[in-house]
């Protein structure tokens, strides 16, 4: 009996992931995706990283795995300070919309930001493009040094042309 625990003890060990992802709690709305090398705040409003130019995390990125991050009156945040902006836009056929952190979203969230193990899922409606739906999942895993963003698109009616983008600039560190 002895054997069979301490074999099953190490395979749960070895199994087990840390969620990298949580809710901000000093920041309504915000989620946190983090670890050992990356930070990031994903906007529950527009769906993109950040939220303007002044909450952090925007995006950090630690290259030797300490988990140091800066403080608010550091360098080292790829979003904040300063008036840099990171977002998505669609355009279905010729009709161009976008959201991004610094306050212009088109597309309106629909359910809140979800928070999974090691995701953060936001849902984004449009009133201009009935039946539409965007869906952003940001993936972080436990080791990563990069965060995943997943973008699903729910068509809601026939369309001829359609292009989406995603798009990131940040302040020079």
């Amino acid at each position: 009996n002895i054997i069979r625990g301490a074999i099953l003890a190490a395979l749960l060990s070895t199994t087990a992931l840390a969620d990298t992802s949580s809710m901000n709690g000093s920041v309504a709305g915000m989620g946190i995706l983090e670890n050992d090398y990356v930070k990031a705040g994903v906007n529950g409003t527009s769906g993109t990283f950040g939220s303007g130019g002044g909450t952090r995390p925007g995006l950090q990125y630690d290259s030797t795995g300490t988990g140091t991050f800066p403080g608010d009156s550091e360098q080292g945040d790829y979003l904040t300070p300063g008036s840099p902006f990171d977002g998505f836009a669609i355009s279905i056929d010729g009709t161009n919309s976008k959201n991004n952190n610094s306050g212009s979203n088109a597309w309106t969230d629909a359910d809140g930001l979800t928070d999974g193990d090691g995701t953060l899922t936001w849902t984004g409606t449009n009133s201009a493009h009935s039946g539409w739906e965007i869906e952003n999942t940001y993936s972080l895993g436990t080791t990563s040094e990069y965060i995943d963003i997943t973008t699903g698109i729910t068509v809601g009616s026939d369309t001829t042309d359609l292009y989406f983008g995603r798009y990131i600039d940040p302040d020079a560190m």
